[in-house]
């Protein structure tokens, strides 16, 4: 159980090279490392940048206060809601009262509740938003009001108060007070009237064509949305609700406003961008950078540029033309560097796109006279902006700030676009190293192969060196660990063959003498002799015996080999062999039983008779030297699935099932003492052994199932 966990856990030399390769992967994480190292310097530069251009701005603007509102200036405080601002955009607004044109500014709406007047029985308030733009020459307004119970003008009244309406009061260029009123006979197109401002009066004048808008009923009120010609407006304006609930009486039920409209004092302060800051500005344009000037009661004064949404990469322009390495890269990589690198998101939430007022703690230090700059994330976690501010000083005293922003989207992209690159560059070295490691891994491992197959091909089952293999001529140390097992190799085969003719050579060397002794005893017990001294010749002839039936048995193993290889095959009947054979054990052995259990049938086989038969008296010698006595050794011949079996079975001590292949072995013998008293080497079932083998055969032993005896089956292949 060892050796097979070992093999379980077992890795190929390429898999060890495989696995070493994958340290090339801590190189592009120090790269990236290294990457985000540096986009921390970047941002520092960028935050140095963008302070930079709030500061040059702020000083362009430096001791120029006719560039603020003046009277904004003298104003104690700034009422939000009261005071209005218009801020710039870059499209027009349509006027249909649904609204659409407006959801690009969320952060422009207002809320209006302060009642300025109502009667006694007006219980539930009926609040509006507000929200106010500026397109070229025109101001737009809109109004979303809630008002369950809608009241219009009849179509032949002449009075334009009673009924639901909204009333404008606004100073104009020339400083004169004006008052319009928006009084529908029905939903949809609305035309303003002017009222009389020398009394309280709510009297049409005339119809004013240049004021327009649309009113459309809602499930829960009414939206207005009003055009006014921007050169009629001053710095003074306001807007009412003037609210009527009873048809019958059509008496007012509530008046809610931005600011009381009803005199130039009370009147909110009206605000839209400077067009001189906005020029100053225009100069100072950058990509993907937006400026704020604000006033010193943080309203925006001027804007200009925006945070900027990413452009499609090359790749994605329709009719460019791509190569294969474009769209690996587009397709395969691509995706994988969306997972990693966090590339910035193009749809970013802006809540400060659309605000007439930006505060927060970088423009409050601003505001004191104390340049601030910080990073803030959008609401929506997908964009980093950075916001700097700087004081505009006028003779000493603060009179607004100068705010730019950034978002980190382009370091973000030069970051992305630089790891992309690198990594391509290190993927594709990686790539190269890893297939030149593999191919590498591959040509040694074939070469290992190769020298494991060689040697293991020089040694047969037996231990015996039957060839011999010539060394690699390559000149590292795999080639010269192979000429080192070549000539170990070619050394043992010269030795293995020194020990192999040594049986031949000591039977040669061996005969000579012991006849000349042998035959010397014989004279010599031919003669007179005392009786002891007979008996000394009798154990000397006795011990020439015996070396003479060894160097039969050694001859016999030594010269087997060649003997099979030299002998003629030839077509023979098994089961007359076999039964043959047997009659002359039974003549032979007549002190032992021995029975035969022929098969009905010839069975042929290609093989030397000689060598069958001498296989047999090896097996069958074998069986009667272990069998007890007064039983009998039993020879059957059978016929099964292509082969011949020869069944040999002795009543006697069962064998080692552990060792029973190693009796087959040469020089193996397990007999304590044979019935003869002669000396066994242990070499007939190892001659039985090889030349089974020699003829495509097998051999096995086993006990009973009885562990009463053993027996002992070969296999030969039958004749096609």
């Amino acid at each position: 159980m060892k050796n097979r966990s070992k093999t379980w856990l077992r890795f190929s030399l390429q898999a060890k090279l495989l696995s070493i390769s994958f340290l090339f992967l801590l190189i592009p994480w120090l790269c990236f490392q290294y990457v985000l190292h540096m986009e921390e310097y970047l941002r520092a530069g960028q935050e140095q940048v963008v302070s930079g251009t709030a500061k040059a701005i702020a000083t362009a603007l430096h001791e120029r206060d006719e560039l603020f509102n003046p009277e904004l200036n003298l104003l104690p405080n700034v009422q939000k809601g009261r005071d209005l601002h218009a801020i710039e955009v870059q499209q027009p607004i349509q006027l249909d009262g649904l609204l659409r044109d407006w959801k690009q500014f969320p952060g422009a709406a207002l809320a209006y509740g302060e009642v300025l007047s109502q009667t006694d029985e007006a219980e539930q308030l009926k609040p509006f938003t507000h929200r106010m733009v500026r397109y070229q020459d025109y101001i737009y307004a809109v109004f979303e009001v809630t008002d369950k119970s809608l009241i219009y003008r009849d179509e032949n009244a002449l009075a334009v108060h009673q009924n639901d309406n909204f009333l404008i009061g606004l100073v104009n260029k020339e400083g004169g007070y004006q008052r319009y009123i928006i009084s529908p006979h029905t939903s949809g197109w609305v035309t303003a009237y002017s009222l009389s401002v020398k009394t309280l009066a709510y009297e049409a004048l005339k119809p004013i064509a240049n004021i327009q808008g649309a009113w459309r009923e809602t499930r829960d009120g009414f939206n207005l949305e009003l055009r006014i010609p921007a050169d009629w407006v001053g710095d003074k304006l306001g807007f009412a609700f003037y609210d009527v609930d009873d048809n019958s009486s059509r008496a007012l039920h509530q008046l809610i406003g931005t600011s009381n409209i009803f005199s130039i004092s009370g009147l909110g302060t009206f605000l839209t961008s400077s067009a001189e800051i906005e020029k100053i500005l225009k100069g100072l344009n950058r990509a993907n950078l937006r400026i704020w000037v604000l006033d010193q009661y943080q309203r925006v004064q001027a804007k200009i540029g925006n945070l900027g949404q990413l452009t499609k990469p090359i790749s994605e322009i329709e009719g460019l033309s791509q190569d294969w390495l474009s769209i690996l890269h587009e397709q395969v990589l691509d995706p994988l560097y969306q997972l990693i690198l966090n590339p910035p998101q193009k749809d970013f939430i802006d809540e400060l796109k659309a605000v007439t007022e930006l505060g927060g703690k970088q423009v409050d230090q601003a505001l004191l006279g104390k340049p601030a700059a910080d990073w803030y994330i959008t609401p929506d976690d997908k964009a980093v902006v950075l916001l700097a501010a700087h004081p505009v000083w006028v003779g000493g005293r603060v009179i607004g700030a100068v705010v730019a922003e950034q978002t980190t989207h382009s370091i973000e992209t030069l970051r992305n676009q630089a790891l992309e690159e690198l990594f391509d560059m290190i993927l594709l070295v990686i790539a190269i190293v890893t297939l030149a490691i593999l191919l590498f891994a591959r040509q040694t491992s074939r070469r290992i192969l190769q020298l494991k197959k060689a040697t293991e091909n020089a040694v047969d089952d037996e231990g015996r060196i039957r060839t011999t293999f010539e060394g690699s001529g390559d000149s590292d140390e795999l080639g010269d660990l192979s000429r080192s097992f070549s000539s170990l190799v070619k050394r043992l085969h010269g030795y293995t063959q020194t020990l192999e003719n040594m049986n031949a050579r000591l039977s040669h060397e061996f005969r000579t003498p012991i006849s000349v002794v042998r035959s010397s005893l014989d004279r010599l017990a031919m003669g007179e002799l005392k009786d002891d001294a007979r008996v000394y010749v009798d154990r000397a002839l006795e011990g020439t015996h015996r070396l003479n039936r060894i160097l039969n048995q050694m001859s016999e193993a030594s010269g087997l080999e060649q003997s099979l290889q030299t002998a003629e095959n030839e077509r023979i009947d098994l089961s007359s062999l076999v039964a043959g054979c047997v009659q002359g054990y039974q003549i032979a052995f007549d002190d032992q039983k021995i029975s035969h259990i022929a098969f009905s049938k010839p069975i042929f086989i290609t093989a030397c008779p000689d060598h069958i038969a001498q296989m047999l008296d090896k097996v069958v010698s074998n069986a009667i030297q272990f069998a007890l006595p007064q039983t009998e050794v039993i020879v059957k011949l059978e016929r099964i699935k292509g082969y011949a079996r020869i069944i040999v079975s002795n009543k006697g001590v069962c064998i080692d099932a552990e060792n029973s292949q190693s009796l087959f072995d040469s020089m193996i013998s397990v007999r304590s003492e044979s019935k003869d008293r002669s000396l066994h080497l242990g070499l007939g079932l190892y001659i039985a052994r090889t030349i089974t083998e020699f003829y495509k055969g097998s051999i096995a032993i086993e006990n009973e199932q009885d562990a009463s005896g053993v027996n002992l089956q070969i296999l030969l292949p039958l004749q096609d």
